[in-house]
């Protein structure tokens, strides 16, 4: 590709326009900058696959699932305490009526013995 790329940059063709003919020439210095950074990229995620040995594949894979089971179990418990506090809304009207009704059962028999 990078021999091509000179060719037509070194024997401009009538069939490039000058703008055509300067993209040609930068892509002419930067080709050879990309394939070197796509290559070592490449060779970076190979050696970091081939550091990680069986047995930390293993464990990174047993943490991936712990972590969902985790997730699950969590949203789990949040659904529950969600459902637990609409309980306790209801609830707590209920508390009130009750301890006011005490409270008016206290006055009546306080009064009635005094």
């Amino acid at each position: 590709m990078h021999g091509v790329i000179a060719a037509l940059n070194d024997h401009p063709s009538s069939l490039f326009t000058d703008e055509q003919a300067k993209q040609l020439l930068i892509v002419k210095y930067e080709f050879p900058v990309l394939v070197k950074k796509l290559r070592d990229s490449a060779r970076a995620r190979t050696s970091y696959q081939d550091f990680l040995t069986k047995e930390d594949r293993k464990k990174l894979d047993d943490c991936i699932k712990s972590e969902a089971r985790l997730k699950v179990k969590y949203e789990k418990r949040e659904e529950q305490g969600r459902e637990l506090e609409e309980l306790l809304q209801d609830i707590r009207p209920r508390h009130k009526e009750n301890m006011d009704e005490r409270q008016e059962g206290l006055k009546k028999l306080k009064n009635s013995c005094c």
